[in-house]
């Protein structure tokens, strides 16, 4: 699975790109598993208010960049 992918890149110090079902569900586990980079772009297209989802995932991937220590 994706989180196991991750991990196994992240353990060699390969820095990977996530690019599709990134949701905020989900943020929390990919970055913990290693993942950085983040391919979100139907997420924000799809939404009701575009500029307001892309506020919340820059939010949540700063709480998460405070609690890992990146």
């Amino acid at each position: 699975n994706t989180l196991s992918r991750v991990r196994r890149l992240h353990a060699k110090s390969v820095d990977c790109m996530i690019d599709g079902s990134v949701t905020l569900t989900r943020l929390p586990a990919l970055y913990a598993a290693g993942a950085r980079r983040f391919v979100v772009g139907s997420r924000f297209v799809h939404a009701k208010d575009p500029q307001a989802a892309e506020a919340l995932f820059r939010i949540q991937l700063r709480a998460l960049a405070s609690i890992h220590g990146a």
